[in-house]
C-alpha cells in the first residue's frame, strides 16, 4: 500500500495498540463507575485536606461539607457518619468548597467577626494557622477569604489528580495485560507476522504484477499465522516460548500508558500522506 514495509508494520502496530488501549479504557471507566473511584478518590482527599484522614469515621468538617448542598446535592443532609452520606459526588467545584466551608464553620455569608471566631476554635492547629492566615490576609473581605481557600483547593486537588492519574494508570496496565493475556496480543509475533507478511506480499507483487494474486497471498498468510488470538493451548510450545509471549503482552500493555489519544494522534501522522504538505490550517494551528 505505501510501498515500505517498515511503515506498513508500523501502522499495524500503531493499530493494535490504539485498539487495546480504548478497549482498556471501556472497561476501566466501567469499573470506575461501578465502584465510584473517584467519588472514593475526592472523598480521600478532602479529608486529607482538612487534615482529618484517618480518623475515626465521626461527625468532622469533612461530614459537614458533605451535608452541604453545595457539595452533595444528592444527600439528605442530616447524615452523622461518612459512610451514610449514600452516593458522593466525583467533581467539586471550588467556589462551592469555599461557600461549603464557611457555612461549615456556622458562619453566615457576610459575617467577617465570627468567621474569625470560627476559625480560632477549630481543633486541628495546622488547618487553623492555614485559615487563619487567609483570614488575616483577607483585608475584612470574606469574598477574599473565600478566593483564598478557593486556590487552595485547586491546588489541593491537582495533587489528588495526579495520585488518581497514577493509580488509574496501574489498574490499566493490569486490565491491558489480562486482555493482552487472553487474546494473545503479544507484540513480538505481531511485528513478526506483520513484517513477513508485507515482505512475502511485496515480492510476491513484484514476481507477478498481479494485485489479486498478492491479496489472495495476503489472506493465506493470515489465515496459515494469526497476528493475534490462541491457535493451541498456552505453553504448548514449551515454558521458553510462554516467556516470551509473556514479554510481548508486557510490552503490549505497556503501550496503553500513553493512553488511546496518543496512538489515534500517531496513527493519523502516519497515514496523512500529502505530497503538497499539510493544509494552510494545520500549519498555522501547528505554529500556535
Amino acid at each position: 500500500m505505501f510501498n515500505s514495509r517498515v511503515l506498513e508494520t508500523a501502522i499495524g502496530l500503531v493499530s493494535c495498540y490504539a485498539a487495546v488501549s480504548l478497549l482498556t479504557s471501556s472497561v476501566y471507566e466501567g469499573i470506575a463507575s461501578t465502584l465510584r473511584l473517584r467519588a472514593k478518590s475526592l472523598l480521600s482527599g478532602v479529608r486529607a485536606l482538612l487534615n482529618e484522614k484517618g480518623k475515626a469515621d465521626a461527625p468532622g468538617l469533612t461530614l459537614a461539607l458533605y451535608n452541604n448542598a453545595l457539595i452533595h446535592p444528592c444527600g439528605n443532609g442530616q447524615a452523622d457518619t461518612i459512610k451514610g452520606l449514600g452516593p458522593l459526588p466525583s467533581y467539586v467545584d471550588a467556589a462551592r468548597f469555599a461557600e461549603a466551608l464557611v457555612e461549615g464553620l456556622g458562619v453566615a455569608a457576610d459575617d467577617f467577626a465570627k468567621l474569625g471566631e470560627a476559625i480560632d476554635k477549630i481543633a486541628d492547629p495546622q488547618l487553623k494557622q492555614l485559615l487563619r492566615g487567609f483570614y488575616d490576609r483577607s483585608g475584612q473581605s470574606v469574598a477574599a477569604f473565600k478566593q483564598s481557600v478557593s486556590s487552595w483547593f485547586d491546588a489541593g486537588m491537582e495533587r489528588v489528580a495526579g495520585h488518581y492519574k497514577r493509580q488509574s494508570q496501574l489498574y490499566c496496565f493490569v486490565i491491558a495485560l489480562v486482555i493482552a493475556g487472553m487474546f494473545n496480543i503479544d507484540t513480538f509475533h505481531l511485528m513478526d507476522t506483520l513484517w513477513r507478511t508485507g515482505d512475502a506480499v511485496g515480492t510476491f507483487t513484484i514476481q507477478t504484477q498481479s494485485v489479486e494474486a498478492a491479496q489472495q497471498l495476503l489472506n493465506t498468510a493470515r489465515d496459515q499465522t494469526l497476528p493475534m488470538g490462541w491457535r493451541e493451548m498456552p505453553g504448548a510450545q514449551g515454558t521458553q516460548v510462554l516467556l516470551i509471549q509473556f514479554l510481548g503482552w508486557f510490552v503490549t500493555a505497556t503501550s496503553v500508558l500513553f493512553g488511546a489519544p496518543f496512538w489515534f494522534d500517531l496513527l493519523q501522522r502516519f497515514v496523512q500522506i500529502r505530497g503538497a504538505g499539510g493544509k494552510p490550517a494545520e500549519k498555522s494551528k501547528e505554529a500556535k
